[in-house]
């Protein structure tokens, strides 16, 4: 039997910890983190995460629509840097939920920011349905409006629609990905305004 060191113990748990309190963030509407703006390859994220460990976010902690087993730690892509905490999650069941989402942490505003300007650099930004704004936008939580960040949309190299956001209140960044920018969009205004 493999004895596990006291610091891959202490580093699992802290992890664990940073992953289910970015999950309690997105789950009372505040969303969570993204990856790079040349967005999440589908195929290559579902077919290297999904294997993984048996990490599972505690079921009334996970984001909304998120079905058992199908969230887990980020590996491949890797997490952006800076990140203290990162999850993917697969297969959203809510009404234009995302097929596949990532949600990271950071420890500080000024990481955050950094990392959502590079997604934001290296993506052609397009104007989120119905937004007459320019981009990147902002948002704010209905039910809190203290609680918000900044929003983009964008389609990837791969056809891929992206929804990405900041949630400034818990530093977390969300990168969402689907087939489609309209029914992609509704999910997270649904969110935002519904909790």
């Amino acid at each position: 039997m493999c004895k596990r060191s006291p610091w891959m113990v202490f580093g699992a748990a802290a992890l664990a910890i940073l992953v289910v309190l970015g999950a309690v963030g997105l789950w009372l509407g505040t969303p969570l983190t993204g990856r790079t703006a040349v967005g999440i390859p589908v195929a290559e994220v579902a077919t290297s995460i999904m294997p993984q460990d048996d990490y599972v976010p505690e079921e009334a902690l996970r984001p909304p629509g998120y079905p058992a087993g199908s969230c887990r730690p980020s590996a491949n892509p890797p997490p952006s840097p800076g990140a203290v905490a990162s999850s993917d999650c697969f297969n959203n069941t809510l009404p234009g939920g995302p097929p596949v989402a990532r949600y990271e942490g950071f420890a500080d505003q000024k990481t955050l920011n950094d990392r959502f300007q590079t997604d934001v650099r290296g993506a052609a930004l397009q104007p989120c349905p119905g937004s007459s704004g320019s981009a990147p936008g902002t948002w704010k939580l209905k039910s809190d409006p203290s609680v918000g960040g900044s929003i983009i949309c964008y389609t990837s190299n791969d056809n891929m629609a992206h929804v990405e956001w900041t949630n400034n209140t818990d530093l977390v960044k969300a990168n969402t990905s689907g087939p489609d920018l309209a029914s992609l969009y509704g999910w997270f205004q649904g969110l935002i305004t519904t909790l």
